[in-house]
């Protein structure tokens, strides 16, 4: 579940919203806010994600890729209160400079094997672009994905579709989701559509 603030938040959502989305037992992207998320999630078993707010464009070398990954990361380990990210989602698939997306590249892998990071995954706008990453980056585990892309992918079991009204569509076709939440109602009605799959 992508957390996402409300467009007209009322008193106590943050802690409402968060109870809930815990409740469910998914994983959690944090991307949108990390430091907004992070004090309500604190010290919570919850697999999450994040990566979303990680910029890599503006780098000049590939070392500096590196370090403003690892940048990002502190920001974001630090806002959750946490030693590891379950999974970080790196925004490759889009046109980038050589040295940027390499940069990106191992400053994650490094990053992995301190044992920062768990899972890598991509994401970005460019479909074809992610596939070919995908096909040549075999420890990238997965790709965020919109949902009329899908279908461009060979490699389905490392698909997460995303920005998908219709959950329980792609997790009977055999494919992961990742819908977006604002409210614990929302929370709700995901965590029983996802039931009956």
């Amino acid at each position: 579940m992508r957390l996402i603030p409300p467009a007209t938040p009322e008193e106590g959502w943050l802690d409402a919203l968060a109870g809930e989305a815990l409740a469910s037992g998914r994983p959690l992207d944090v991307s949108s806010q990390p430091a907004l998320w992070g004090g309500a999630l604190r010290a919570c078993d919850a697999v999450l994600i994040a990566g979303a707010g990680l910029d890599v464009l503006g780098a000049t070398s590939r070392d500096h890729a590196a370090d403003l990954l690892h940048a990002y990361l502190i920001q974001v380990l630090s806002s959750i209160g946490r030693e590891h990210l379950d999974v970080l989602c790196l925004p490759l698939a889009r046109e980038l400079p050589d040295h940027a997306a390499q940069g990106a590249l191992d400053g994650a892998r490094a990053a992995q094997a301190e044992g920062l990071v768990g899972a890598l995954g991509l994401g970005g706008p460019d479909p074809d672009r992610a596939a070919r990453i995908l096909r040549q980056h075999t420890d990238l585990e997965f790709a965020f994905v919109r949902h009329e892309h899908a279908a461009l992918f060979d490699c389905k079991e490392r698909l997460v579709v995303a920005g998908t009204e219709d959950v329980a569509k792609w997790l009977n076709a055999g494919l992961r989701a990742l819908a977006s939440v604002s409210s614990p109602m929302a929370v709700r009605q995901l965590a029983s559509e996802v039931a009956l799959t």
